[in-house]
């Protein structure tokens, strides 16, 4: 400013252009003009922009006031007039109304208006959970140019007269829990959802029915005339998943209920609704593999393959009750693993190995069938002799290599077969070799450990006659087969032997329990009974040298214990329980001494032991076990007692003298519910083959804790997957229906989901069903008491299905097995029987009552869901094979199983339950096959 105040001031001396200026002036230059306007700009500027800006907002304080006065004339002029009425008569609230904009000082106001319902204090009150009085509230929103707007709001007089004459209706949509459902799979949150799900609301004096959607809250509130009405809730075709309602899981829900009263509103009061309906979830389901384990284990511990479980699963996942086809599950040095069998096998019955190669047994749909591998998990067809039908039993004798292997079993001709092996690498060349005449063979022992091995063989040469074939007196021994001298036996049930001139044979002759035995492995002797007189011999077992026997039996006083005295002469032990009702499977893995035997009462089972001596102890076992049925004692210090519980399978374990109870980890599905085999191959390197209510499992023993562990266990198929080599699949019905149960689910908290047909079951998933945060217990079946036998636990979050990311999770249903060998009424097992079920537990008349299954729903990953689906009226099991043979995976239940073999058939009413099967007052412990008539 100095600046400034001199170059005005000499400007206003006035000195004469070209005088000379004092010698005391500064000059005055160009440059300081310039500087000097520059400085009056930077004052300028800036009080021109804030005399601008006082302008500006001076107009839009006008502009606001103008506004505000507007929004006060529609809120005077709406209150005097009132709302306008919709088709029903009722104030239209909750739309927006436009009203005739007002143009003043050439500035154009636009007006909208909105009714609503509010408290007094003009709040957002929740109308559907309070009992707060509902007034009418009016919000006028002005907006002009530049998007500039105002919003006034104001309570009314309503209804004007101050006299009431209609009612309310609040309904309130929930989620689970109704206090803050989750997000759902796509982190939608339950205020977003619910904003999309449509309300109808009718009656007979409405004009025009209600659509309305809920706020974010999931109220929704409306006024009508006093009178009855109906609301809806659905359905919602929102986002990418189906809604549903928790009332039989529908898509949408409608009340009043046939079961409630009508819903009333009353003048001057609030009548409140409540429903539960949120995005659905689907559950994905499997079906149990226990039938990959039924067939039991083997442990020939080579090289190429430690061990294998035998069992059976279907030809195809889409029709897992027919046309059964044999599996495995191997163990090698890298673990276990599915073993690859040849389509055509459809049951393994035995398996044998030498050093380089392994032979599986059985047969196909077709006659005898073999298998071969060199690495225990592929293994190859190999062809048989022609004439064969079943192959049971095999032996690769240690060193043995011409045969390497011998196989009894079956022919074509109501024979038995025998048939010598010579494996080249992954070659098999059989023979059939000559036998004396033979109905069937049953059993093989071959104790030589010879290149030529001398092996004794158990059958029947006719229906009233046993016999034991050899092939000691042959120049070169496998190839010629003779039948011994000596004694006649009626029947043959086990044989023992030492070494090739030290054999031991239990039986019968036409009149009595006998035991016989051969020197020279050619002539045998029957023996004689000291002390004793028996009604049955059931198992026989000898030490590992020399002639130390021990058989167990039955006389008149009960069960019984013998050993071999000296020569053939067979006295009586000391011991036996008192309360025993049945003592068998002997085993001696002493030398001269150490034998353990089983022994049940009418109320438990427990293992007997002895040292030395003639006395048997009865060593403390562990409680609970209800039946015992395998035996295992690779040591006189180590054993293995298989059996059930009330509940579950156990194993009792003899570690340092003391019997206790072995622990299941790692398992599907919980403990297992039966062991079908248990093999060791060293005092404590032990295998076991099982199955839980849904899975197979085969189980590593581990002696420092006395357990078994399933954690190796391969894979269960997982639902809509195709079956990859690391999964296991099983026989079960291919279209049982499936309940899903919830304590809060209505109306009733079991409701049956679906039954799907043969033609397009098995389900893999259930659903949608409504997202209770407690989730469902699912399972087979049709009737609630079903349910409650085995089930399934799945949780469920909305929108959840078993391809979203996350994915839904997926329940192994709990199923049980039902095993069942068709026979004649003789006890002769029956090749190609039918066999039908009949699922009597429940009926549409019995209690408990059958369920219906819903007509409603999608029925996911069905291809075409049945129009009026019903409960089918029985099952069909696989045909028997020529061991007469069947199986799968059913519902826990009563049936009627009914065996046709031709124009013959007859019905048997059975009961499966998770470790047994009862037929009558027989229960059969599992695995067994129970014998079912035709």
């Amino acid at each position: 400013m100095n600046i400034i105040r001199r170059a005005l001031g000499r400007i206003r001396t006035g000195h004469p252009i070209g005088s000379p200026r004092p010698r005391d002036d500064e000059g005055f230059g160009l440059l300081e003009c310039i500087v000097a306007m520059v400085a009056l700009l930077v004052v300028l500027i800036p009080t021109s922009y804030v005399f601008t800006n006082v302008l500006s907002q001076a107009a839009s304080a006008r502009q606001r006031i103008t506004a505000l006065s507007v929004a006060e004339q529609w809120i005077e002029t709406l209150n005097n007039q009132g709302p306008p009425s919709d088709t029903n008569n009722q104030p239209e609230v909750g739309t927006a109304i436009s009203e005739p904009s007002s143009v003043l000082s050439g500035i154009t106001y636009k007006v909208s208006a909105e009714f609503n319902w509010t408290d007094a204090t003009g709040g957002t009150p929740d109308f559907c959970s309070s009992d707060t009085s509902p007034v009418l509230g009016l919000q006028v929103t002005v907006s002009w140019v530049g998007g500039q707007t105002i919003t006034d709001q104001a309570i009314l007089n309503f209804p004007a007269s101050g006299n009431l004459t209609n009612g309310y209706l609040a309904i309130q949509v929930n989620g689970d829990p109704a206090s803050g459902p989750p997000n759902d799979v796509f982190s939608s949150p339950w205020s977003t959802r619910v904003q999309t799900v449509p309300v109808q609301v009718s009656g007979s004096n409405l004009t025009t029915p209600y659509s309305l959607k809920p706020g974010s809250d999931g109220c929704v509130f409306l006024q009508l005339a006093p009178g009855t009405y109906s609301v809806q809730v659905g359905p919602n075709s929102s986002g990418s998943t189906a809604y549903v309602a928790n009332y039989n899981e529908s898509s949408s829900e409608t009340q009043a209920l046939s079961t409630q009263s009508a819903i009333t509103v009353v003048n001057a009061e609030i009548t409140q609704v409540v429903f539960q309906y949120d995005e659905g979830a689907n559950v994905g389901v499997a079906y149990p593999t226990t039938t990959s384990t039924d067939d039991g284990i083997a442990c020939p511990n080579t090289s190429s393959l430690i061990c294998l479980a035998m069992g059976q699963t279907a030809t195809s996942a889409t029709a897992p009750s027919v046309s059964p086809v044999a599996d495995g599950i191997a163990k090698t040095s890298s673990g276990w693993s599915v073993a690859s069998f040849p389509s055509s096998m459809t049951r393994i019955e035995d398996l044998g190995c030498t050093t380089s190669a392994c032979i599986a047994v059985g047969y196909s749909s077709s006659g005898g069938a073999a298998a071969v591998s060199t690495n225990g998990t592929t293994w190859t067809n190999s062809t048989l002799p022609s004439g064969v039908s079943a192959l049971t039993s095999i032996v690769c004798p240690t060193g043995a290599t011409t045969p390497a292997c011998i196989a009894i079993g079956s022919g074509t001709s109501s024979n038995g077969v025998l048939l010598t092996a010579t494996i080249s690498g992954s070659t098999v060349t059989w023979t059939k070799d000559t036998t004396p005449t033979v109905t069937a063979l049953t059993q093989i022992v071959c104790p030589s450990t010879t290149a030529q091995p001398v092996c004794f063989v158990v059958g029947t040469a006719s229906s009233t006659t046993a016999t034991i074939i050899s092939n000691t007196g042959s120049a070169a021994p496998g190839t010629s087969w003779t039948a011994y001298s000596g004694v006649t036996m009626a029947a043959l049930t086990q044989l023992v032997c030492n070494s090739t001139t030290a054999c031991w044979a239990i039986g019968k002759t036409s009149s009595a329990p006998s035991i016989i035995s051969t020197a020279n492995g050619t002539s045998w002797t029957a023996y004689t009974a000291s002390g004793f007189t028996p009604t049955a011999f059931n198992s026989i077992a000898c030490g590992t040298s020399g002639s130390h026997c021990w058989a167990s039996g039955t006389a008149s006083s009960g069960p019984i214990l013998v050993y071999l005295s000296s020569g053939t002469t067979w006295s009586a032990d000391t011991g036996v329980p008192s309360t025993a009702t049945t003592v068998n499977s002997v085993t001696c893995p002493g030398t001269t001494s150490g034998c353990f035997a089983l022994y049940s009462t009418t109320t438990s089972a427990g293992v007997l032991s002895i040292t030395s001596g003639t006395a048997w102890a009865t060593p403390t076992f562990p409680t609970g076990v209800v039946s015992l049925s395998e035996l295992v004692c690779p040591s006189t210090t180590a054993c293995y007692a298989v059996g059930t519980s009330s509940s579950s399978a156990v194993i009792d374990v003899l570690k340092s003298g003391t019997w206790s109870s072995a622990t299941f980890t790692g398992t599907t599905g919980g403990n297992p519910v039966y062991i079908s085999q248990l093999l060791c191959y060293a005092a404590t390197s032990c295998e076991a083959a099982g199955a839980t209510e849904t899975a197979a499992q085969v189980l590593d023993y581990n002696n420092t804790s006395v357990s078994f562990s399933g954690s190796g266990t391969p894979n269960v198929l997982i639902p809509n997957y195709l079956p990859v080599a690391s999964d296991l699949t099983g026989m079960f019905l291919d279209n049982p229906p499936i309940m899903v149960s919830n304590a809060n689910l209505q109306p009733n908290t079991t409701i049956e989901m679906s039954a799907p047909t043969t033609a397009n079951g098995p389900q893999t998933q259930v659903g949608p069903l409504f997202p209770f945060a407690s989730g469902y217990s699912i399972a087979v079946g049709y009737c609630a008491s079903e349910l409650t036998t085995a089930s399934g636990s799945a949780s469920t979050t909305p929108g959840a299905t078993p391809s979203t990311s996350p994915v839904a999770p997926t329940v192994i249903l709990p199923m049980g097995i039902l095993p069942i060998e068709a026979t004649t009424s003789a006890g002769v097992p029956i090749s190609g029987a039918t066999i039908s079920i009949v699922d009597t537990t429940c009926s549409s008349s019995s209690s408990p009552a059958e369920l219906t299954p819903l007509s409603s729903g999608s029925y996911p990953a069905l291809s075409s869901p049945p129009s009026s689906p019903s409960n089918p009226t029985s099952y069909a099991m696989p045909t028997t094979g020529v061991d007469g043979l069947s199986r799968i995976d059913v519902i826990y239940g009563t049936y009627a199983v009914t065996v046709t073999s031709g124009s013959t058939h007859a019905t048997t009413t059975v009961t499966v339950n998770p470790t047994s099967i009862v037929v009558g007052s027989t229960t059969y412990y599992m695995p067994a096959f129970v014998p079912i008539p035709d």
